[in-house]
C-alpha cells in the first residue's frame, strides 16, 4: 500500500505471519477486552504495551488464506445482494413516479380504460386524528389496546404494519379515561418534531395513538392499500407548519389536494408497487440471513 502517515492517536500493526485482514476478526472479536482497558483511564484510550501483551491465537497462513477467501466469497455476495435491493428500490421509485403522475395508466380487465382520477381534498378521503394525552404513571401495560408512539415504528416487525407496542391500555382505563381506540384500518405518522422528515407511515387496526402522532383513515372513496403509496408519493413534510418544532394540523392536512383514481385501478396500483415491496422485502431478508451467517461464522473461527 505503500508509505501512510497516521495521526497521533492511531496505532497500526504490521508484520509477515498474518493477513490484516484476518487480524482483523481476531481483534473485533477481543473488543469487550479492549474496551475495558480504556474504560480505567480518564481518557479513553489504548496503549502500545496492551496491545502487544494480549495473547491471541492465529491458524497458519495457508488456513488464513483459505478462511480469508471464505469470507471474501460472501461479503461479495452481500455487495451483489446489496446492489440487487438498490436496483429494485429505484425501479420502484420510478414506477411510482410514472403511475402517479400518470404517464403510465392501467386498464380494465376487459381492456378498457379507466375514467380520469378526481382531484380531492385529503379531507374527502379520510378522516384525520390527533393523538391522546397519557401520563407515564398509567402506561406500561403489557395487556390491552395498543398505544403507538413515533418509537414504536422502529420496533422489529413494525416496518409496514403495526404489530407490538411498547405501552397497552387497559379496557378499564379506556372507560376511565375515556379514550376512543381507532378500529378500522388506518394509517399512522409522526404528527411533531424531526420525525415528519422522515416520512415513515404504517398501518394498524384497533388501536390509540400518542400525541406525538396523528392517523388517517380512509373512507370508501380510497383503499387502504392504495393510500400508503399516495402518501408516499404526496411527501406530507413538504407541508408541515415551520417552527421551533415542526408539526402537522389535521386542518392544513385535510385541505390538501391530491388526484385518486378509479377504486379498481386503486386495487392494480396497490397490488403492482406491494408486489415490488415484496420483491424488496426478499432481498433484505437474504441479506440480513447472510450477515447471520457471517456472524456465526466469524464467531466459530475467530472467538
Amino acid at each position: 500500500m505503500g508509505r501512510q502517515l497516521m495521526a497521533i492517536h492511531v496505532m497500526a500493526i504490521h508484520g509477515k505471519s498474518f493477513r490484516s485482514d484476518i487480524l482483523f476478526h481476531v481483534l473485533s472479536g477481543r473488543r469487550e477486552r479492549f474496551q475495558a482497558l480504556a474504560s480505567g483511564n480518564m481518557i479513553p484510550g489504548i496503549s502500545r504495551d496492551d496491545i502487544l501483551s494480549l495473547r491471541i491465537k492465529l491458524p497458519t497462513l495457508p488456513e488464513q488464506q483459505k478462511i480469508a477467501a471464505v469470507l471474501g466469497a460472501v461479503d461479495a455476495k452481500l455487495a451483489a445482494l446489496a446492489a440487487r435491493q438498490a436496483v429494485l428500490v429505484r425501479f420502484k421509485a420510478g414506477l411510482m413516479q410514472k403511475l402517479f403522475s400518470q404517464q403510465l395508466r392501467f386498464t380494465r380487465d376487459d381492456g378498457t380504460a379507466f375514467p380520469d382520477w378526481e382531484e380531492k381534498r385529503l379531507g374527502e378521503v379520510g378522516s384525520f386524528k390527533s393523538g391522546i394525552g397519557f401520563s407515564e404513571d398509567e402506561q406500561g401495560g403489557m395487556d390491552g389496546t395498543p398505544l403507538y408512539k413515533v418509537s414504536d415504528m422502529n420496533l422489529a416487525g413494525n416496518e409496514h404494519q403495526m404489530v407490538r407496542a411498547h405501552n397497552y391500555v387497559t379496557l378499564d382505563q379506556i372507560e376511565r379515561l375515556k379514550f376512543k381506540p381507532i378500529r378500522p384500518a388506518s394509517l399512522i405518522f409522526a404528527k411533531v418534531g424531526a420525525a415528519i422528515f422522515l416520512e415513515r407511515m404504517r398501518r394498524a387496526e384497533n388501536f390509540l395513538i400518542y400525541n406525538n402522532m396523528m392517523s388517517l383513515t380512509p373512507n370508501v372513496s380510497i383503499s387502504i392499500g392504495f393510500s400508503v403509496y399516495l402518501f408516499a408519493i404526496t411527501r406530507l413534510s413538504k407541508f408541515a407548519q415551520v417552527g421551533a418544532l415542526p408539526s402537522y394540523n389535521a386542518g392544513d392536512d385535510a385541505a390538501l389536494k391530491v388526484s385518486v383514481p378509479h377504486p379498481d385501478e386503486q386495487q392494480k396500483i396497490a397490488n403492482a408497487l406491494s408486489a415490488m415491496d415484496a420483491k424488496i422485502q426478499a432481498v433484505a431478508d437474504q441479506v440480513t440471513k447472510l450477515q447471520t451467517f457471517k456472524k456465526g461464522l466469524l464467531q466459530q473461527m475467530f472467538v
